[in-house]
């Protein structure tokens, strides 16, 4: 995805987000083009009223431009770990992704497991980019 779409696509969630009272983090790994992926991986947080982030959900499952599209965890939220973020957003070539200490390997192998240890280690790995405001 070129960087001009993904603000596309940041811009119309806050949007959205925020007239429906939506919270939550947006990571976008792009790949180099020496690792031969041919797309990049994404992995979000949503917090807010069930149906809110299911639409939202089903609407970024039917949308073409997706691929293997995974729910690791759905539950109730008593306190939004996002809150007064529409949408927090990175953006990291994958080089930068595998320097950040704590890194999730985004690959089959995670995708599939849905554990709740990796779903913790995911969470908790986009949590920490709650302190850089995006």
């Amino acid at each position: 995805m070129h960087d001009e779409a993904l603000l596309d696509l940041l811009t119309a969630s806050r949007i959205y987000n925020e007239r429906k009272q939506l919270s939550g983090m947006l990571l976008y790994v792009k790949p180099n083009k020496a690792s031969g992926v041919p797309a990049g991986r994404f992995i979000q947080v949503l917090e807010g009223e069930e149906h809110e982030v299911m639409a939202v959900y089903e609407t970024i499952k039917h949308d073409s431009r997706h691929q293997q599209v995974t729910l690791l965890h759905q539950g109730p939220v008593y306190v939004r770990s996002f809150a007064g973020w529409a949408m927090g957003f990175k953006s990291l070539l994958e080089d930068e992704y595998l320097q950040i200490p704590g890194y999730i390997k985004l690959d089959e192998q995670f995708i599939q497991s849905k554990s709740m240890l990796s779903v913790g280690v995911a969470f908790n790995f986009l949590k920490s980019f709650y302190t850089i405001r995006a």
